[in-house]
């Protein structure tokens, strides 16, 4: 593997970094504002996409190892050739990482671009000769996404002459839709419709992300003269091994995602699925909505037992969604670690909140609670000492992840 290529490929991961924040007064929270100098990213973490604040390397050089194709639309070429505009789709696998010195907890890690992603109008999305389509609302989507699903290229271009071998997929009508959010490889090619819309309202992707195989790190460098570029591969080109790799979750699965959401109002279906992933080798078990007579302080919602015949429990691990004040939140900390004392000691405890908020900030302001005795003070460090604390937003990006631990004794 050309390590120069990729690390020239490379983006740093800023999302954990301190930024600027301001006040959302319709959610009535403190939203994250981006880094500053960064750009918008996906990183394809398990079948759902995380939204990141990335920044190239100092020294870097994207544009000498790009595409041509990246070279016309990604926004890390400033003097890009195109007026319209990609966003990067990095790995999950990071090609470089470090831990910043005390007191910060954050790790800072480089990832290869190995994708971008956009909106796109219909007359940008070209298709072979005879391809092409009239149909409108839900059939002119299923029509790409049946492309797609026959290993039919579909490429991102813009302007591209109406001549030749290839033709526009579609042309604009009132009805729609006429715009789509793709991903795409280095190359352009159409891998996967995220989302589809205007003019029709309503219209929703029904080819989602998890369709692709996100083996990405598994792939070697592909190479074209002195440049490199990963490559991607879809479930389409491989939905065979897609299913060894990617198996479907089971009926319980299912049914725990729906129970948990249902004692847990707002949560979403992306949180739900990684609250019951668990420790290798063990087995997820509800243990609110299927545990019979529970008790005035119920358990943690999750236990995860040994597949042994004596079910050990390695993990617990409680779920709260917030919104609304840092009392509230306080409040939903301080009961999830109740439950998980409850349950016989320390676990997990995932927050879901509001997209943007400032997690670093809510937890800050959690741990300053002030006026307290040594005595007090010591209680709570031990209280919370075996906690770790994981805080998403609806679309389940990571905003913090790290071990729920109080400021040290107060010697005075």
């Amino acid at each position: 593997m050309d390590k120069e290529a990729v690390s020239n490929r490379c983006l740093w991961d800023v999302t954990e970094m301190p930024a600027g924040s301001h006040w959302d007064l319709s959610r009535a929270t403190e939203v994250r504002d981006p880094y500053e100098g960064s750009v918008q990213g996906l990183q394809l973490v398990g079948p759902h996409p995380r939204s990141m604040d990335l920044v190239s390397p100092s020294g870097a050089d994207f544009k000498r190892y790009a595409t041509g194709w990246e070279e016309r639309y990604s926004v890390l070429i400033r003097d890009r050739g195109k007026s319209l505009t990609l966003f990067p789709v990095v790995s999950r696998t990071s090609f470089f990482s470090y831990k910043l010195p005390p007191p910060s907890r954050v790790t800072l890690s480089m990832f290869p671009v190995i994708g971008h992603y956009g909106t796109v109008e219909v007359l940008n999305i070209i298709v072979p000769n005879k391809f092409e389509t009239t149909a409108l609302g839900h059939d002119r989507r299923k029509a790409l996404e049946q492309l797609l699903d026959q290993n039919i290229k579909a490429y991102v271009e813009q302007g591209y002459p109406a001549f030749g071998n290839w033709q526009p997929f579609a042309l604009p009508h009132n009805r729609g839709p006429n715009f789509f959010t793709v991903l795409t490889d280095p190359e352009g090619r159409i891998l996967a419709i995220i989302d589809a819309f205007g003019s029709e309202p309503g219209l929703e992707s029904e080819d989602p992300i998890s369709d692709l195989l996100m083996v990405v790190e598994l792939l070697a460098l592909a190479k074209a003269g002195t440049r490199a570029v990963f490559r991607i591969i879809s479930r389409r080109a491989a939905r065979k091994a897609a299913q060894k790799l990617l198996p479907r979750l089971t009926r319980t699965t299912e049914e725990q995602i729906s129970a948990l959401a249902k004692e847990h109002p707002g949560l979403t279906t992306v949180n739900a699925e990684r609250a019951l992933r668990g420790p290798d080798g063990a087995v997820a078990t509800l243990s609110g909505a299927e545990r019979s007579g529970a008790r005035e302080l119920k358990a943690a919602d999750i236990e995860f037992r040994r597949r042994t015949s004596d079910g050990v429990v390695v993990l617990r691990r409680e779920v709260k969604v917030w919104t609304g004040t840092q009392g509230r939140f306080d409040a939903a900390v301080s009961e999830a670690a109740d439950q998980l004392v409850a349950g016989g000691g320390g676990g997990d405890i995932l927050v879901q909140v509001p997209s943007g908020t400032n997690a670093r900030s809510v937890v800050q302001r959690f741990k300053g609670t002030g006026g307290l005795s040594r005595e007090q003070q010591a209680a709570r460090l031990g209280r919370y000492r075996s906690m770790k604390l994981t805080i998403v937003d609806e679309s389940g990006r990571v905003l913090l992840d790290e071990p729920l631990e109080l400021p040290p004794l107060r010697t005075e």
